[in-house]
């Protein structure tokens, strides 16, 4: 593979080689500025720390809750369903991801609708790079999408499309 190529012509994640020493020595530049988020040191690699919002409310949603948690980006908000009644009490019962995020002492949002205006004039005030949503529920509607710089990403459970259909 040329350095050259276009980037659909190089494996995926292939960065494109413009020379050994291309982004040490600029001739005739400054230095790349830094940009205003932290650059942490993970693994040995560079990792520039991203602000996420969660959007999740099921058991299947914690192990990804707890790994964004541990990692190095910013988890200003996670969004989940309202507290359900459950039970043969009817007591009013936390969605699981509500439970944890609140012993991680993170900030928690129990919205009926995820549309709306306040919801997305509350997520708008955050300046998220990116929506993660996992085991949500609700439809996200493109107001939402467009108030979050990155859009949002959608973990699924399911085997799709091989096994389509109600699961």
């Amino acid at each position: 593979f040329g350095p050259r190529l276009a980037a659909r012509k190089r494996p995926f994640g292939r960065p494109v080689d413009r020379g050994r020493h291309a982004r040490s020595r600029r001739v005739g530049q400054s230095p790349r500025p830094q940009t205003t988020r932290s650059r942490l040191r993970r693994g040995g690699r560079a990792v520039i720390a991203l602000r996420i919002i969660v959007l999740a409310a099921g058991p299947f949603a914690l192990p990804t809750l707890r790994a964004l948690h541990e990692s190095a980006h910013d988890i200003p908000l996670v969004i989940t369903q309202p507290d359900r009644k459950s039970g043969r009490g009817r007591k009013l019962t936390p969605t699981p991801v509500n439970a944890v995020a609140v012993d991680m002492g993170l900030d928690v949002l129990a919205s009926p609708d995820v549309n709306d205006p306040g919801a997305i004039e509350r997520v708008g005030d955050l300046g998220a790079d990116v929506g993660v949503v996992v085991d949500f529920g609700q439809k996200i509607g493109a107001p939402f999408r467009d108030v979050i710089r990155g859009g949002c990403v959608n973990l699924h459970a399911s085997l799709l499309p091989k096994y389509r259909g109600a699961a």
